[in-house]
């Protein structure tokens, strides 16, 4: 997990943002949730979760999980790339502007429009998380 405050250059706005990978494994996964909950009690302003839970949302999704769709040598490749800046943007750049919203009701949108101020930090800050976890 990745936890850091991102200042909007402009504005001079602060906001927290979280970035996580959970674990395979539930039993293990409660510990993020509860580290989660805890940085949330201590909280106050915009904040920001994003990352990969590994959770699913409903049972037609573990369906599909269950059956696994084996890796190709030529996805597997593409997979263990080394992480780029231009990797990072085009990623997000990928995602609908409203899907992933906060309680706040910014999503992915914000980032983009806001690139050329916030861009360098978060792209700093995901690198950093894929390159020493």
């Amino acid at each position: 997990m990745i936890y850091n405050e991102v200042t909007h250059r402009g504005t001079g706005r602060k906001f927290w943002m979280t970035m996580v990978y959970g674990y395979n494994d539930q039993g293990l996964r409660r510990g993020l949730w509860q580290e989660i909950e805890r940085i949330s009690s201590q909280l106050s302003g915009p904040w920001t979760v994003m990352g990969d839970f590994n959770c699913v949302l409903n049972m037609e999704e573990s369906d599909i999980i269950q059956q696994g769709t084996l890796v190709t040598e030529a996805q597997r490749h593409e997979l263990t790339r080394e992480f780029t800046k231009e990797k990072v943007k085009q990623a997000l750049w990928a995602i609908d502007g409203n899907k992933s919203l906060r309680p706040d009701g910014y999503g992915s949108k914000v980032f983009k429009d806001y690139w050329g101020i916030v861009g360098e930090d978060v792209t700093k800050g995901i690198l950093e998380y894929f390159q020493n976890g």
